[in-house]
């Protein structure tokens, strides 16, 4: 009985002990409201977040705190604030910007595009190389809507690899297809066949050795002469460069061996081969003579049994496709001069000549925008109305494929503009949208459109295509500079006229001091600035050596308003802190920067002596010298951080964390995000901050430290998107005009980015408590 008593007597004062630290907060709401809560120390510090993104109905509520911090600690006497959030802001879905296709997987627009070819009924179908979301061919109705596509197909075939060139029959879909340079899938150089009527794969059952395939080699760029021409590499390693389909027989351009192939295509067996000199292109001819566009600038005719009968065409640039309409002409896609060349082809007896009677388009220069303006073209195809399909790629990557009538009137016109890679608009121009593969998209928000107005880089050289932090548009003295920010560095462009021009570097191996990306060759820290802004002259560099030897482990590098460059060193815990490098400008009036300038803003992981331990992956700091960032915790989440002196932990990009610094670089708050998240930027006007999650959603969190919404794609997108799977996925700007938030984010499953905007208001209600 005695024991019983004691027992019960403990209880109570367990549940009396309880009781003692259990802390009430009574508020009141006057409408049904999206609340977010948390426990404030009467300094304005965040104690314990309590609640986030919680729908409660108008009245009377009360909030119970158990008296200990976000690590489970019991806090000290004093004054503490219950902060409600109330959320009244406004999240709309608009669209997706940069794709033609409609919203859904199946209609999207590949964003590299390198074959084309048509059937007898007016299909189109492309070779697409590689596509995130594994349409490695796709069929498109004589109206331009998507029929079917590979669905990863020849991806996540045997081998593995990707599609480069694409012919069709009635009943099939031919690829000449390559695997990927590895030990396991070894290049392998194959002709597969699909079903025409739904893209499903049709393998020659009597190649079993080859899965079914017509297997040519293995390993061509390793059978490649070092001596070389660098524009002949490029077709040798792709081995087979052109297909065409005749009758009962397959013909393939052999550009490594110097062949003509010829196989049969019931059986898939090698029937014959000739010689042809680095063949490109090939076309059939109604007579079955053979046509090859081949050693880039020649066009020749071979008979059936590979003699040669003519060479009629001597003068071309570099030949990518040939092809016949139904008139007999001869359409020739010329990527150096990047138009289509129409022949007339005669036959005066045994001598067979092509007058050239028309030129289709014209080569596109910065800022060109035009279906017919071509960039890169890549190849054409006529169907049996003489209607013209045109394919064609940009300097910096994206497709276009374009539908011409025989007159060259535009019939339908499809973008696939992005991959893995977003944008932004200056605050001087928000219609003004331009990507960081540099396409101009004007935004047409009354009626939640877009416009392709674009390719505004002048010229190629030293673009990286692998951004890993938000794009800025800067003004300073008068010059406007796009910043793109890479693994350890930057690359800063000048506007000159109506394009942008490349004016200096900040970099380790990415970019390299050579201006490439190299992630393999030691780093170093160097940077560079040009002496001129002459178009004409050479680039003239003044080079800047910080380091010559070192390897460093940066990633996400960002630029806030002012210009300057903020980044995380995570190469080790005693400089995995925030840095700052602030921007120069060189006296023509080049803005550039200097490794020597850099300067820690807030500590590294070594000096947290908190439970958090937070490491910086990505930060970037507002106009009142705020920063956010974006890190990992042992004490949220994984352990073992540090692996071969590089962090580790799932979605490397990423952190799971959210910290706030003042502007002395004294963290403020971290708290636990709802997912691993990689994409940061500032909500203008020091508002706090949206950060946006490898699934796709985006949080909104206020200065308080509180989250206090959550968007994410709706119908305008299709439901769906890709991962936000790098540090520039999430960008947020706002229009001046109207006071809305413009937000955009990768989206490189479907080649597009999405865009949403949001009205900005929500409210604070506080209650004060005593602690005894």
């Amino acid at each position: 009985m005695r024991k019983w008593m004691v027992l019960f007597g403990l209880l109570v004062i367990f549940i009396f002990s309880l009781k003692s630290y259990a802390i009430d907060f009574r508020f009141n709401l006057k409408k049904n409201s999206l609340t977010s809560a948390g426990i404030f120390s009467s300094e304005g510090k965040l104690i314990k977040t309590l609640w986030s993104m919680k729908e409660l109905n108008k009245g009377e509520h009360t909030a119970i705190w158990d008296g200990k911090n976000k690590y489970g600690e019991s806090v000290s006497p004093g004054i503490y604030e219950l902060k409600v959030a109330i959320n009244e802001s406004i999240y709309k879905n608009i669209l997706p910007i940069g794709n033609s296709g409609e919203s859904n997987k199946l209609q999207h627009t590949p964003s590299y595009m390198c074959s084309v070819a048509v059937g007898n009924n007016g299909d189109v179908y492309t070779a697409n190389g590689w596509d995130e979301e594994g349409q490695d061919f796709k069929a498109f109705s004589p109206e331009g809507k998507t029929l079917f596509g590979a669905n990863y197909e020849i991806r996540n075939g045997n081998p593995n690899g990707a599609p480069y060139t694409i012919a069709v029959d009635n009943s099939y879909i031919y690829c000449g297809i390559q695997g990927w340079a590895n030990p396991q899938w070894k290049e392998k150089t194959q002709i597969q066949r699909f079903n025409i009527n739904n893209g499903k794969p049709a393998p020659w059952s009597l190649l079993k050795s080859t899965d079914g395939h017509i297997q040519l080699y293995q390993w061509p760029s390793k059978q490649i002469p070092p001596s070389t021409p660098k524009e002949d590499k490029k077709l040798m390693s792709q081995g087979i460069t052109g297909l065409s389909v005749y009758k009962n027989e397959i013909f393939a351009c052999d550009a490594l061996k110097n062949k003509i192939r010829i196989f049969n295509k019931k059986t898939g067996e090698k029937i014959n081969s000739f010689s042809v000199i680095l063949p490109q292109a090939i076309a059939i001819d109604s007579n079955g003579e053979i046509w090859v566009g081949h050693q880039h600038k020649y066009v020749s005719v071979f008979s059936q049994n590979g003699n040669l009968l003519a060479t009629p065409i001597k003068n071309l640039g570099n030949v990518v496709s040939i092809c016949f309409n139904t008139q007999g002409n001869l359409y020739v896609a010329d990527n150096k001069a990047d138009n289509i060349k129409i022949y007339k082809v005669i036959n005066l007896g045994q001598e067979i000549h092509c007058k050239l009677i028309k030129i289709f388009g014209e080569k596109a220069v910065g800022g060109d925008y035009q279906p017919n303006q071509f960039y890169e073209l890549k190849g054409a195809a006529v169907d049996n109305a003489d209607n013209i399909i045109v394919i064609q790629t940009f300097p910096t990557g994206g497709a276009r494929i374009t539908k011409f009538s025989k007159s060259g009137k535009i019939l339908w016109d499809k973008l696939g503009l992005f991959f893995t890679d977003t944008g932004n608009y200056a605050p001087w121009a928000p219609d003004n949208f331009i990507t960081q593969k540099f396409f101009l998209l004007h935004l047409n928000r009354k009626s939640e459109s877009w416009k392709f107005r674009g390719y505004i880089l002048n010229g190629k050289s030293s673009y990286i295509n692998a951004q890993h932090g938000v794009m800025r548009i800067l003004r300073i003295k008068g010059n406007q500079f796009i910043v793109q920010c890479y693994g350890d560095g930057i690359q800063v462009y000048r506007k000159i006229g109506t394009t942008y021009k490349l004016e200096s570097m900040l970099g380790g191996h990415s970019p390299n001091s050579k201006g490439i990306w190299n992630s393999k060759e030691p780093s170093g820290q160097w940077s560079w600035v040009n002496k001129n802004t002459n178009l004409k002259d050479k680039t003239i560099k003044k080079f800047f050596w910080y380091k010559k030897t070192g390897n460093y482990f940066l990633f996400g590098m960002n630029i806030d308003k002012k210009g300057n460059i903020i980044y995380c060193d995570y190469s080790n815990p005693d400089t995995n802190g925030i840095w700052e490098i602030p921007p120069k400008i060189y006296k023509n009036g080049n803005l550039y920067y200097l490794w020597s300038d850099k300067k820690l803003i807030a500590p590294p992981v070594s000096m947290d002596k908190t439970s958090v331990q937070f490491s910086p992956v990505i930060a970037n700091k507002n106009k009142e010298g705020i920063i956010y960032a974006i890190g990992k915790s042992g004490y949220w989440g994984h352990n073992g951080l540090w692996k071969g002196g590089r962090m580790s932990g799932a979605i490397w990009m990423g952190g799971w964390v959210l910290a706030k610094f003042n502007n002395k670089g004294i963290r403020e708050w971290a708290i636990k995000l709802p997912h691993t998240c990689d994409g940061l930027d500032l909500i203008p006007g020091n508002k706090g901050v949206m950060v946006g999650a490898y699934n796709g959603q985006i949080y909104h969190v206020i200065p308080e430290g509180l989250i206090i919404g959550m968007f994410k794609p709706g119908k305008a997108s299709g439901d769906i998107t890709g991962w936000l799977d790098n540090n520039s996925s999430l960008v947020v700007e706002r229009d001046l005009k109207d006071g809305w938030l413009d937000v955009f984010t990768e989206d490189d499953l479907l080649s597009r980015c999405l865009w949403y905007r949001v009205k900005n208001k929500y409210k604070i209600l506080m209650v004060k408590r005593f602690i005894q």
